[in-house]
């Protein structure tokens, strides 16, 4: 099983990696187990790729972007398996985990300074905007 991950999409460090090289190790070791004693096996690599965490916006947290591919498996000069039977679910990835908070650090953004100021002082951090509540309770009124 192939594995790519893209580190540090949204400034965010990969918290998923050990868990993904885990189970490609041991998709590998059955892929090469199968395919050593069925000689006429044909096997279709799976693969995991992760397309770099993104933050997300409001305060929701830093999610996964990992896509599975699971292997295929086909004998030879038989009906080849459909791209959909491919189609694999991150919950079948132990210790894998989707969403997690987003650090303090990647969810307020840095002050910038302009070019011409030399005096270090810097302005206050902004305020974060008052909640607006939603739901029903906007709609209705209360």
């Amino acid at each position: 099983m192939r594995v790519d991950i893209r580190s540090g999409g949204d400034g965010v460090a990969c918290w998923n990696g050990d868990a993904v090289r885990a189970f490609a190790g041991r998709a590998t070791e059955r892929e090469e187990r199968l395919a050593a004693a069925n000689p006429d096996l044909v096997v279709h690599e799976g693969q995991v790729k992760c397309y770099g965490c993104e933050v997300m916006e409001h305060g929701y947290g830093t999610r996964c972007t990992a896509v599975l591919t699971l292997t295929l498996y086909s004998v030879e000069g038989e009906i080849a398996p459909r791209e959909a039977d491919a189609k694999g679910s991150l919950l079948d990835v132990p210790g894998l985990v989707s969403k997690i908070d987003t650090p303090a650090e990647l969810a307020t953004p840095s002050p910038v300074q302009s070019a011409g100021s030399t005096t270090g002082a810097s302005s206050p951090p902004p305020q974060p905007a008052p909640s607006v509540r939603g739901g029903l309770r906007r709609l209705i009124g209360r």
